[in-house]
Formats: C-alpha cells, sequence, structure tokens
C-alpha cells in the first residue's frame, strides 16, 4: 500500500514538473497579450462606442416612458455620469484588457503576438490604432449602403423563386 501511495505521488510530482514550463510559457504569452491589448485598444474610441451605443438605448427607453416625464434631461445626464465612471472603473478597465488579451492568446502564437506588438509600438502602428474606430465606422457605412442597395436587389432576386416554389409545392400559400 505504501509503495502504491509512493508511485502515485512521484507520477503527481512528474507532472507538475512537466506542466511547469508550459505554464510559465502560457504566463508569458499572456503578458505579452495583455501588453499588446494596452497598446491596441484606443479606449477613448471604446468609450465613444460604448457610450454611443448605451445612451441611444437609455434615451430611447426614457423617452420612451412617460413616466419620466419633467425628468428626462437630468435622468439621462445621471445615466451619462454613472457610465462614464463605471466605464473608466480601473477594475473594468483591466476586464476589458485582459478580455482582449484572452482571445489574442486564442488566435495566436507567442511570437505572433510579438509581432503584432512590436507593430502596434511603431508609428504606423499607433497610428492604425488610432484610426480603427474610425476604419471601422467608414466601413459599416459602406457596408450599409452596399446592403440597402445592391445587397438587397440581390437578395429579392434570389428570394423570388424560393417563395414560387414553396408556394408551387403548396407549402406556402399564394397571395
Amino acid at each position: 500500500m505504501k509503495s502504491i501511495k509512493t508511485g502515485i505521488i512521484c507520477i503527481m510530482a512528474l507532472l507538475c514538473l512537466i506542466a511547469a514550463p508550459a505554464q510559465a510559457e502560457e504566463n508569458k504569452k499572456m503578458e505579452v497579450a495583455l501588453e499588446l491589448a494596452h497598446a491596441m485598444l484606443d479606449t477613448e474610441a471604446l468609450y465613444t462606442a460604448f457610450h454611443y451605443m448605451t445612451i441611444m438605448a437609455v434615451e430611447a427607453g426614457v423617452y420612451n416612458d412617460p413616466e419620466t416625464e419633467g425628468y428626462r434631461e437630468p435622468l439621462i445626464n445621471a445615466y451619462k455620469e454613472a457610465f462614464k465612471e463605471t466605464f473608466y472603473d480601473p477594475e473594468i478597465l483591466d476586464s476589458m484588457y485582459l478580455l482582449h488579451a484572452e482571445v489574442y492568446t486564442e488566435e495566436f502564437n507567442k511570437k505572433e503576438l510579438e509581432g503584432l506588438l512590436h507593430f502596434y509600438k511603431t508609428p504606423l502602428g499607433k497610428k492604425f490604432a488610432k484610426k480603427q474606430q474610425i476604419i471601422m465606422q467608414k466601413g459599416e457605412k459602406k457596408a450599409e449602403d452596399l446592403l440597402s442597395s445592391v445587397f438587397a436587389n440581390r437578395f429579392d432576386e434570389k428570394l423570388a423563386p424560393k417563395i414560387e416554389k414553396l408556394q408551387n409545392d403548396g407549402i406556402m400559400p399564394t397571395e
């Protein structure tokens, strides 16, 4: 019985020795990923985007609620102040950086993360990080234009025969 316990303890010790370097490498990878998150995330742009989305929803809710009549502006201002205080809370910011770092470690190996970090520390990388929000907004606008014209028309062309088939097969009523 004593030899079985000793054997199990030896196996566990060996597993720990084998796992320690791998864990140390993962820790280094996470450190690089966190540094990358700090280098490439523009907190002001994130704040602006989150603020816009959140406050738009709040304003819609407040203005559509008849019970807020008479104190809508002070209520919205209170929401805005609370949002800003919450967003810039150090614990929230740290969590945001950690969240991004975790995604980076899932998608990139340590060498790739180091390459990205090197890029984001260059003047061009810093400029790219600052411009990401603008690039995304412009891309979304162009995609919106595409969706509202070309995509919508092509979608209708593709959908019409499918609807007609459903109607011909008796699955869907004809109008």
